[in-house]
């Protein structure tokens, strides 16, 4: 008989099958490798008529005294082989049926042989059921299903028994495994004897009623039904049958109180799911469910095994190494390996946003993916649930199911595909915490239903999370160390160059070799006191005496001297020295270090000197300048600050000046905004207020402040102007504004007066002309016609000069006429075409275009919005121009095009005349200007005034381009009114 811890220990390890050996309906016992029992079930009792409590750590033969030997046998045999022996005939005890006997292997955790399970089934004939029917068939199947079931251990095991051997004993054709996750969240284990059309529908499972399987596992009743009552009751689903199905059973399978998974049966035959089958069918569901509920014992077992392991190996893994990226990589390989698809642990950049130094995926290509998705897209830190939060808020996320929806709706497709193609399922994060600092992020993922985190895996998480944020604060710990060793070690190799020891009365003697290097003295040169030649002689008085203090009171010696170094230099230097005690408390010897303070003492020179300037420079600014803190308090004002608030220099060394207390309460606020602002900016932005004077009036000033630091404490220095005078003089010059504006409105309108005045004096006037003018062009004309005879060559050349001299008035007249008119007449706009316009000035000039053999030539030209009148003026004067103005050995030729100016058009008049000099192209557009004498060409000089006038009116521009002997192009502008031009 074995010990009795021994059958302790394997009670222990077969606790797992208590589920299957009080679920089955047969007689069940598990026996150790002395085939002692470790425990049986009710029905092997009642079948060997034992009691309930008494069988545990028996042998085999004492229990079942009418044994065969040939099941004895069949034990040993299966302890050394591990095959099972079935269907051997057993006797029990005489008052009990005849049974048969089946032997299976029982295995540990490594798959090792450990005991053997013991299986009866009662074979009697007198049991009979629904009306006499023998049940010997069906018994004979059920102990097929639960022995196949027994071999099994983890739930993978299990439901691949079930597929593959217990799907074909009831029955069916086909049969399949559904899981559910989540009520939202299916998947298919996996499924024999279909189409593989219908098992490539199934793969992603649908969470819809109209599949049995989902109705069976969210009612947890079994579904039976005939294709007539599936037609009935779930008609959606009748397309997706498989030809020949004519019988479907959905059953659930249960753990405890849960229902997480579920078998579908399709049949040939409706007989399959008679009353009778289904009695059947529901035992061989009880039998899977107990099967599936010990496996996930033991896989839970098993879960919790590998959990710790993981947690040993890694605990070893990052003790074991200081180097962090090492250490990193492999925290990541073994949750790889034990709990996740992916694993990543993220640090922080140099702007706080996480990226992945560790990255494990059995697929080096997804590897590089998660890089490239990270770097591409930052993780945003306001986003919740993304590892920039966690990170942030240091808040773990545990997310069992990652939602398809939420994956769809990212609306930039190559990150949508990239998170498509990562196929994450379940996923962890959890926060990596030192020293109460969140240091990373831990990220675990799977990408398949089969694994799908709970609350267990994420405490595993954080414990994973724990122990590396520990092996990242002491690998940080040991680089800081590592640099601090360093930087003691370069402190100790650069004061050995000038650390010294005396002897306990204070002399110099022995090797010496950092004086030595430091003043360039040899050994009996600094012997005894022969160091004190390299000291400065002003500073020797004030070093003995510190050093005989020290010496009566065998306390620590300081002192500054100024030396002589072996380069000739003097130096400023620190003098230290500590006593060395003997056991009796007295000196031994000094250990002192010289340390060069130079720069230190040149700084704090030049630094005293630029005060000294500052100082200055404040005091004989005009411009109020102080220098305080938030709380009110000043420490430095200039003359003219107080001045300005009525305060004597004796009042401010008293503390009477406070700027605060001068300060109105509105205007605190505003100051102590600009305090903030020079602190963290350095300057202020300029801004003005009120100050109280010490004889109570308030004074308007403009203040700027900047920061001013000081013997580690921050100031403000504020730059402060009486603004009372600006202020009064910027009152007298808006008073002097308004007036200057009243006056120029005066003689604004004075002078539209008059030259409304003056415009309508030249219409009356050159129209008033008109009629004596036309008097003396008649008179005239008869004197030449009636007289002509009577007047010499004289007379005649005389009457001549009249009649041109009256034509010329005439012209002059009706050109001031026009010119005028276009002042006077309120101007009314219209769409106009630019090409009627031309033709109609073209008319108008015909005569002088046959005389000078001149040609008109223009382009596509746009309707425009003017006055027909005065723009046919525009175009008559700019053409005439041009053919009078020509060149007298080739004929006149004038170019006109238009083209697109935002809201304008731009036209131009081109020519081949005699150009104008550009000394007089602001003359041309004149009123009377010429530039030639009448002799050589005809005119009144009101061409282009009028001209210029017109186009202004018309909201336009007009100026000229022209180079003398090669022709002039003049330049329009008016309004638009629609796109496109007419030919």
């Amino acid at each position: 008989m074995p010990p009795a811890h021994e059958g302790h220990a394997l009670s222990v390890g077969f606790a797992t099958l208590d589920s299957l050996l009080e679920g089955t309906s047969a007689g069940l016992a598990v026996l150790d490798q002395h085939l002692a029992i470790v425990h049986t079930n009710a029905v092997f009792r009642r079948l060997t008529v034992r009691p309930a409590s008494h069988d545990a750590g028996k042998p085999l033969v004492e229990v079942m005294p009418g044994v065969s030997p040939a099941v004895v046998e069949a034990c040993r045999a299966v302890l050394d082989t591990g095959v099972a022996r079935r269907d051997l005939a057993a006797v029990t005890a005489p008052e009990a049926h005849p049974v048969t006997c089946s032997v299976v292997p029982v295995y540990d955790t490594g798959k090792e042989v450990q005991g053997v399970a013991v299986i009866l089934r009662d074979t009697g004939q007198g049991h009979t059921e629904h009306g006499g029917t023998p049940r010997s068939h069906r018994d004979h199947d059920l102990l097929a299903v639960e022995q196949a079931l027994a071999q099994a251990l983890a739930t993978t095991e299990v439901k691949r028994t079930i597929l593959q051997k217990v799907v074909p004993l009831m029955g069916a054709y086909g049969g399949a495994l559904v899981e559910a996750v989540d009520d939202q969240t299916l998947y298919l284990v996996g499924a024999v004897g279909y189409e593989p059309s219908v098992k490539l529908s199934w793969e992603n499972f649908p969470a819809q009623e109209y599949y049995p399987v989902v109705h069976a596992l969210r009612t947890r009743r079994p579904v039976f039904a005939t294709a007539e009552q599936l037609d009935r009751d779930f008609p959606e689903f009748v397309p997706l049958f498989q030809p020949g199905t004519r019988a479907v059973a959905a059953l659930p399978l249960e753990d405890g109180e849960v229902v997480t998974c579920a078998l579908t049966l399709s049949f040939h035959d409706e007989q399959a799911i008679t009353d009778e089958q289904q009695s059947y069918l529901l035992e061989v569901r009880e039998a899977c469910s107990c099967a599936l509920k010990r496996a996930r014992r033991y896989n839970a077992a098993h879960e919790e095994r590998e959990r710790a392991t993981l947690l040993a190996e890694a605990s070893a893994a990052l003790a074991a190494s200081l180097d962090l990226q090492g250490t990193l990589d492999r925290l990541a390989s073994l949750a790889l390996r034990h709990v996740a698809d992916w694993a990543a642990v993220f640090l922080a950049d140099d702007d706080g946003l996480p990226f992945p130094v560790a990255v494990a995926h059995h697929d080096p290509g997804m590897v590089e993916l998660l890089r490239w998705f990270t770097a591409q897209y930052p993780s945003d830190p306001s986003s919740p649930g993304s590892t920039a939060w966690v990170m942030r808020t240091g808040a773990p996320l545990l997310m069992p199911v990652v939602p398809g929806g939420l994956i769809n709706q990212i609306k930039d497709e190559q990150r949508r595909r990239a998170v498509q193609r990562m196929g994450l399922h379940s996923l962890i994060q959890v926060p990596m915490i030192a020293n109460g600092r969140t240091v990373g992020v831990l990220a675990l993922a799977t990408t398949h239903p089969q694994r799908t985190y709970g609350p267990q895996d994420l405490e595993l998480a954080q414990a994973l999370a724990e122990r590396a944020a520990l092996a990242l604060d002491n690998a940080a710990r040991y680089e800081a160390s590592q640099i601090s060793e360093r930087r003691y070690r370069s402190l100790i190799d650069a004061t050995r160059q000038i650390v010294w020891t005396n002897t306990a009365e204070g002399m110099l003697v022995g090797k010496q070799p950092g004086w030595t290097q430091l003043t360039g003295q040899t050994e009996t040169e600094y012997t005894g006191l022969g160091w004190t030649d390299r000291v400065n002689p002003e500073d020797l008085h004030r070093t003995f005496d510190a050093w005989q203090e020290a010496l009566l009171s065998r306390t620590i010696y300081e002192s500054h001297q100024r030396v002589t170094v072996a380069s000739g230099e003097e130096r400023h230097f620190n003098v230290r020295a500590v006593p060395v005690l003997d056991l009796d408390g007295q000196v031994r010897e000094w250990v002192g270090v010289h340390t060069d303070i130079t720069e230190q003492v040149r700084a704090e020179t030049r630094l005293r000197s630029s005060e000294e300037r500052f100082r200055s420079l404040v005091e004989a600014s005009p411009i109020g300048i102080a220098v305080g803190a938030m709380d009110g308090s000043m420490h430095l004002a200039n003359d003219a600050y107080l001045h300005m608030l009525g305060y004597s220099r004796a009042e401010f060394e008293a503390g009477q000046v406070n700027w605060a207390a001068l300060t109105p309460a509105e205007f605190l606020e505003q100051d102590f905004q600009a305090f903030e602002q020079a602190f963290a900016q350095g300057t202020s932005e300029a801004y003005e207020k009120e100050m109280v004077c010490r004889d109570g009036r308030r004074i308007p000033v403009g203040l700027v402040l900047t920061r001013y630091e000081a013997q580690d404490e921050t100031f403000v220095v504020a730059y402060v102007q009486n603004l009372t005078v600006q202020l009064e003089a910027e009152r007298a010059l808006r008073e002097y504004g308004v007036e200057l504006e009243r006056r120029v409105e005066e003689r604004t309108r004075a002078l539209e007066q008059t030259n409304a005045e003056l415009e309508r004096f030249a219409y009356v006037a050159s129209h008033d002309l008109q009629e004596p003018l036309r008097t003396i062009a008649g008179l005239t004309g008869l004197l030449e016609k009636r007289y002509a005879d009577l007047y010499d060559e004289r007379g005649q050349n005389l009457l001549r000069l009249i009649v041109e001299g009256t034509a010329r008035m005439k012209t002059l007249l009706d050109d001031l006429l026009v010119f005028s008119r276009l002042g006077a007449e309120l101007l009314t706009l219209e769409p106009v075409s630019a090409t009627h316009l031309v033709e109609e000035a073209r008319g108008r000039l015909g005569g002088l275009l046959e005389e000078s053999g001149g040609q008109v030539t223009c382009g596509p030209l746009p309707i425009v919005l003017g006055n027909v009148f005065q723009l046919i003026q525009v175009f008559q004067n700019l053409i005439g121009n041009a053919l009078k103005f020509r060149k007298p050995d080739s004929a006149p030729h004038v170019r006109i095009s238009a083209e697109p100016d935002g809201e304008f058009y731009h036209f131009t008049v081109e020519d081949n005349g005699i150009g104008i000099d550009p000394a007089y192209f602001d003359r041309i557009f004149v009123m009377f200007q010429r530039l030639h004498g009448r002799d050589q060409y005809a005119g009144t000089g009101l061409g282009l005034a009028i001209c210029h006038k017109v186009v202004e009116r018309h909201g336009g521009q007009l100026w000229v381009e022209s180079t003398p002997g090669e022709g002039s192009k003049f330049h329009f502008t008016l309004k638009a009114v629609q796109a496109g031009s007419e030919d």
